[in-house]
């Protein structure tokens, strides 16, 4: 090794390396931004690597630039064979992102261990950290790779087991490792397990090659897949992560102020969090005014309608809560835990509001309709944000046409928020706005999209009334 490369080896220890790190320290530069790569086990990278070898850089692209890509060609003198390259094998090209802020920085006359992946007949090397790795830093990895070769390493399954995200609430994400969650891999010639540690990883080892099947357990819960399918290759690991969903269920019958069954409404399960209700869940009624809330995770909540919207155009009814209550002290609360199927939660709905129509026609500068637009109704925040903001968007339809149906107690704001294009959606420019005021009758109203809007000439217009159900 020459002179250079000897002094670029020891630049961590350097004052030059301390002077940087005080400049990060002080101009305020975020160094954690710069990489968060993880590096994989060894058994991993073996896995999903094409070619692995331990070779020294002849040429890191020196002259040359880097290609559309922003990748060069470094050469490497092949010491040792591992994987994918044949065992005569001196020479070989691989390429490189030039910059990469987690890949290993390749310098002439360093050995490395190299994991590059083939594409057609070129090599890639990953570019991050688990692309090559400083030769004095191998140690450990070059002396499970010959055991590999010698075929003396485990074949191993080994993953995480979480709670699924869709189901559940935003605040328990730090707690989606599930523990204890039995493991059960079914193989060629034998069964084994295992269980999952408090953060829910397992791992299963000195397994047969071959292909698997395995299934998740966990009282309360049930896996997303009714299992998955792993093929185990001899001597490596295969990572497999499982995702679980709660088996626990809540369901009743909804009934309105006149006790006959309410169709088609929206009700919550609102979990308690910092004082506010947060709603993980919602379901529709049914016709006959029956729902069901099903995975829903171990916890105390609250079930009703409007808990967290409050009265709407949409639902006209006052928040309600279970039993029929609409104070949140006089609710009931529902705790749900252990693969519980809770039924029969049936209750009436209170006050429901009278809404009216507000019929809506939007027309072009030159009084063509306008089918392509996305007009807004709104009302404004009552004191102290109560009641909350009522908020309806729906599209027009091929004559330009929408209707909402509103509260006939409050006023409302209309007008055109957006309009749909065949490759954009863009906002109108100087937007009209019509203010609706509080009434019993029905209003019909016309908008009218300035000139300064149209690129029906540019652009076909899409129309989006297909969605308004």
């Amino acid at each position: 090794m020459n002179a250079t490369s000897s002094h670029l080896f020891s630049i961590p220890n350097s004052p030059i390396y301390c002077a940087l790190i005080l400049l990060f320290v002080f101009t305020g530069v975020d160094s954690c931004t710069a990489c968060e790569c993880t590096p994989n086990p060894i058994c991993e990278k073996i896995s999903k690597a094409s070619a692995v070898f331990l070779g020294g850089v002849l040429d890191a692209g020196s002259g040359t630039e880097p290609d559309s890509q922003g990748r060069i060609k470094v050469q490497f003198a092949v010491v040792e064979v591992f994987k994918g390259l044949g065992p005569g094998t001196r020479k070989v090209e691989v390429l490189a992102m030039a910059e990469d802020s987690c890949a290993t920085a390749l310098i002439k006359e360093r050995r490395y261990l190299i994991f590059a992946r083939r594409q057609g007949s070129q090599l890639l090397l990953h570019s991050d950290c688990n692309g090559a790795i400083i030769y004095r830093e191998a140690t450990e990895d070059l002396q499970y790779l010959r055991a590999w070769t010698r075929d003396e390493t485990s074949t191993v399954l080994h993953g995480v087991v979480r709670a699924d995200l869709r189901d559940t609430p935003q605040n328990d994400a730090e707690n989606l490792g599930l523990a204890e969650v039995e493991i059960v891999a079914r193989g060629p010639e034998k069964i084994y397990r295992a269980r999952s540690d408090a953060v829910g990883k397992f791992e299963i080892g000195d397994l047969r090659s071959g292909n698997y099947e395995i299934n998740a357990r966990l009282p309360g819960y049930e896996s997303t897949l009714p299992n998955y399918k792993v093929l185990l290759k001899k001597g490596l690991c295969t990572k497999l992560d499982i995702a679980m969903w709660a088996s626990n269920s809540v369901s009743g019958t909804l009934f309105d102020e006149k006790g006959q069954p309410a169709k088609g409404v929206r009700l919550e399960l609102a979990s308690l969090t910092e004082g506010d209700l947060r709603s993980s869940k919602e379901v529709q009624t049914d016709g006959e005014g029956y729902y069901e809330f099903a995975r829903v995770p171990s916890g105390n909540y609250y079930l009703g309608v409007n808990l967290e919207r409050g009265l709407n155009s949409r639902s006209p009814f006052v928040t309600c809560f279970y039993p029929g209550v609409s104070s949140r002290d006089q609710a009931l609360v529902v705790a749900i835990e252990g693969g519980q199927k809770l039924t029969s939660y049936d209750f009436e709905l209170r006050d429901r509001h009278s809404t009216r129509p507000i019929r809506v026609a939007v027309q072009w500068w030159d009084g063509r309709p306008v089918n392509n637009a996305s007009v807004e109704c709104r009302s404004d925040p009552g004191p102290n944000s109560t009641p909350k903001m009522d908020w309806m968007s729906r599209y027009t339809d091929e004559r330009g046409e929408v209707l909402f149906n509103a509260l006939e107690e409050r006023e409302y704001t209309v007008g055109v928020e957006q309009l749909c294009w065949i490759r954009s959606s863009r906002p109108v420019q100087g937007r009209q706005e019509i203010r609706v005021l509080a009434g019993k009758s029905p209003s019909s109203i016309r908008l009218v999209i300035s000139q300064n809007n149209d690129i029906r000439l540019q652009e076909a217009p899409v129309n989006m009334s297909r969605f308004n159900n």
